[in-house]
């Protein structure tokens, strides 16, 4: 394997650009003229080294075309963005959207990028007063910015992390309340996938089985430098444990 080899992308995403958005998802491109339903997500529903993601097995169960609007990292803020779930959401014959991370959106302390939200952009002057020993120059992801914090105080952390969660959780159930009527909140459970939970609506939860933990990283594709990421990503069988369970579970 060549030097540029090992950086090439290991599975064919077929990324298409969504119009009116500037929002690049995962494929195959759909035909938007006909019935589709719509499954919002971060990470987890893009499906990143797995080659048949939830929506795939939805789509080879269902009589309509299940479309991936999983975005790498996302927060509610990229949902906002360009009206991309206002609008499409009302396209779809029903919509499942899975609960996102409360610190991958714009907070009183940090802004992070309108479309990567994983992207720290600026730190707030509060958070600097809080946090006098950390060289935020040097902070350009929001998950070294928490490992930092973290590590500094773990009280402060918590504190500011409370603030947040509690302030994303009022944002995601506005959200889901501007929704239209068939739309369906999912929770993704389990040891790697730290999303947060939204108590202010109903949701249902999906925890990978034992089977499939025991299963590990099997059908993945990936090389071995990516490993680590891939351990503590949505694997190939819990994608297809996922897709029978919201097809059992939702009224499609």
């Amino acid at each position: 394997m060549g030097y540029y080899d090992r950086f090439m992308p290991t599975v064919a995403y077929d990324f298409y650009d969504l119009p009116h958005s500037g929002v690049t998802l995962r494929g195959p491109l759909p035909d938007f003229d006909k019935p589709f339903v719509a499954v919002w997500g971060s990470s987890e529903i893009f499906g990143k080294y797995v080659e048949q993601d939830v929506c795939h097995h939805m789509s080879q169960q269902m009589e309509h075309q299940v479309v991936n609007f999983g975005i790498m990292n996302a927060g509610v803020d990229v949902m906002a963005w360009r009206h991309l779930f206002g609008y499409w959401s009302r396209r779809a014959q029903m919509n499942i959207v899975q609960t996102l991370p409360a610190r991958h959106r714009n907070n009183a302390y940090y802004k992070v990028h309108p479309i990567r939200n994983d992207r720290l952009i600026s730190v707030s002057s509060d958070l600097k007063r809080m946090f006098p020993e950390v060289n935020f120059l040097e902070m350009y992801f929001v998950g070294h910015l928490w490992e930092a914090l973290t590590k500094i105080c773990t009280d402060r952390a918590r504190l500011v992390s409370q603030i947040i969660e509690d302030e994303g959780q009022r944002h995601f159930a506005q959200l889901f309340q501007e929704a239209p009527p068939r739309t369906i909140a999912l929770h993704i459970d389990g040891p790697s996938y730290h999303r947060s939970t939204c108590p202010l609506i109903e949701h249902l939860t999906y925890t990978p089985s034992r089977e499939v933990l025991l299963k590990g990283q099997l059908g993945m594709v990936f090389h071995e430098f990516e490993r680590a990421a891939a351990c503590r990503s949505l694997s190939a069988v819990a994608h297809a444990e996922l897709a029978r369970y919201l097809v059992d579970t939702v009224a499609l």
